[in-house]
């Protein structure tokens, strides 16, 4: 009994690592949708600072845009920001190139005049394409090698343990 369990341990391991590849993808298309969401509110209806981190993180997809979303507005964005992604690290499944993305385009963002924050906007969404197209071949190549490994990893076990 305890070596099925073993052997479902290790299949859960690598399909959650699977998993977490997938999620990686979905995390960084939500923070580019945040980024055009708010350049077009930035460009059509002005909005401020504190209105748009109230209309981050719609599609739930990417924990610290969440967080962001419920910060008390009386600190700067970029405050705001770093304090989401303390509290909300741990459950991103971000690499260190999307958080470099990220940080940049929170430090930065509603810094400049318009045409500024369009060229601005423009070169962060470029970078994040880069990044989900990256994201996307990486799990086209390892996802279903970390599902398959995990299982494999048990069996071996399992085999070894008989």
């Amino acid at each position: 009994m305890g070596l099925i369990l073993l052997l479902g341990v290790c299949t859960a391991a690598g399909l959650l690592k699977a998993f977490e590849l997938k999620r990686r993808i979905d995390q960084l298309k939500a923070l580019l949708l945040t980024v055009e969401q708010w350049e077009r509110e930035m460009e059509f209806s002005n909005a401020d600072i504190p209105r748009l981190m109230g209309i981050s993180g719609e599609g739930k997809d990417c924990p610290v845009l969440m967080h962001l979303r419920y910060e008390p507005t009386d600190r700067s964005l970029e405050a705001c920001y770093f304090r989401a992604k303390q509290e909300t690290y741990k459950e991103m499944c971000f690499q260190s190139d999307d958080w470099i993305v990220a940080d940049r385009f929170f430090s930065q963002f509603g810094k400049s005049g318009t045409v500024g924050q369009k060229d601005f906007c423009r070169g962060i969404r470029a970078q994040l394409q880069a990044q989900i197209e990256q994201a996307e071949a990486f799990r086209l190549r390892h996802g279903k090698l970390y599902a398959a490994g995990g299982f494999l990893c048990g069996m071996l076990v399992f085999l070894l343990l008989i």
